[in-house]
């Protein structure tokens, strides 16, 4: 079922302090004048990572975390059974984890094409980050990849990390006109703890999963830029972001106030198409 809850982090003089190493391979290509690639691949660990009361990893196994407590009421358990009542409150002492390992790679393209016969030049590219692993062993030794869910709920307030990023865009340019087209890109995110629980977070009345196999779809969105230089000293410009009107998402497990969208990857189709117009002088 779900409910509201106290949670309690009680102090520990025992905590040791956090460490942590990052390994980075990476590598640009450069096959001609107009073309740029840049590969790096990423691995941060931290141990002893020091971590509050996680209410859901004490409920799952209470005895894994020493000096922690959970208070039930008492006058609605289940009958015959102890301590089934409802969860009132969890308390537990911070603790060092022993290790979280997340690792990934980020992709960047540049290009910029020949002029045409017309005298149009069109450049671009694309920004790509892929996020693998995000994987944590718990201090009772349970181990848990959150990438590409919700998890760790406690932690990060139901943000969310969705495994795929990406921008793409492209530039035409011709004398004092400048157009760019842009899409941005955020993967679908699944309604659970983490990849080792798959339990869906959120149900309808009926009590049905939520959505097309317990998923928020992925976001896109397309943006439009345009300049023009009157001159040396005066431009204009303008912008349409969110050029379709996509609206967000419904998320029932977004964070900040049960928004029912997720802010974090999903604000313009919130905002909603948005106009922007812009002159500069420069005076010399």
């Amino acid at each position: 079922g779900a409910g509201t809850t106290s949670v309690f982090s009680v102090g520990n003089k025992g905590i040791q302090p956090e460490k942590s190493q990052s390994y980075n391979f990476g590598f640009i290509l450069e096959p001609s004048k107009t073309v740029n690639v840049a590969v790096d691949f990423w691995q941060i660990v931290r141990k002893n990572e020091i971590i509050g009361a996680d209410a859901q990893a004490v409920l799952n196994n209470p005895n894994g975390y020493a000096g922690a407590s959970i208070t039930r009421d008492q006058t609605n358990g289940l009958v015959g059974i102890a301590n089934s009542g409802t969860v009132l409150a969890v308390s537990a002492p911070y603790l060092n984890g022993p290790s979280t390992k997340t690792n990934g790679v980020d992709l960047d393209l540049r290009f910029k094409a020949s002029p045409f016969e017309n005298g149009v030049r069109l450049s671009g590219g694309m920004n790509v980050s892929y996020t693998k692993t995000f994987q944590r062993t718990m201090p009772d030794g349970t181990v848990l990849d959150y990438a590409g869910t919700y998890g760790p709920t406690a932690l990060s307030s139901s943000a969310g990390m969705p495994r795929a990023r990406a921008v793409f865009d492209l530039t035409g340019q011709s004398g004092p006109w400048s157009v760019t087209g842009r899409m941005n890109y955020v993967s679908a995110i699944k309604v659970v703890e983490s990849q080792q629980d798959q339990t869906c977070l959120a149900h309808d009345s009926a009590g049905n999963e939520f959505g097309n196999g317990c998923k928020v779809p992925s976001f896109t969105t397309f943006d439009v830029f345009a300049s023009y230089k009157i001159n040396k000293a005066f431009e204009v410009s303008g912008s349409i972001q969110n050029l379709f009107d996509k609206v967000a998402s419904f998320d029932p497990q977004a964070s900040y106030g049960l928004t029912h969208y997720n802010p974090s990857y999903s604000m313009a189709g919130v905002i909603g198409r948005y106009f922007r117009v812009t002159a500069k002088y420069r005076f010399e």
